[in-house]
């Protein structure tokens, strides 16, 4: 027998229309990962919901002012994966 297990990635999970999708899927039974700038309203988010989630990480873009079109990223690590 195969099972197959319901897995969403959802970003912009900390607020706004993330969230919700977020809120929704988990009311559903979607094990998730989620990924979001706001460290905090995320981790709030994780500890609420009633599901597996599986990591999450924080994305944190800044557009350089000298190079267009061109941005740094820095990937920090929160939670086991």
């Amino acid at each position: 027998m195969v099972v197959f297990m319901k897995v969403a990635v959802v970003t912009g999970a900390s607020r706004g229309i993330g969230r919700a999708i977020a809120e929704m899927l988990a009311e559903e039974g979607y094990s998730l990962a989620l990924g979001a700038r706001n460290v905090e309203e995320l981790e709030k988010l994780t500890e609420s919901l009633e599901t597996e989630v599986f990591c999450h990480y924080f994305f944190l873009l800044k557009a350089s002012p000298f190079r267009a079109g061109r941005r740094s990223a820095r990937r920090l690590k929160a939670g086991e994966c």
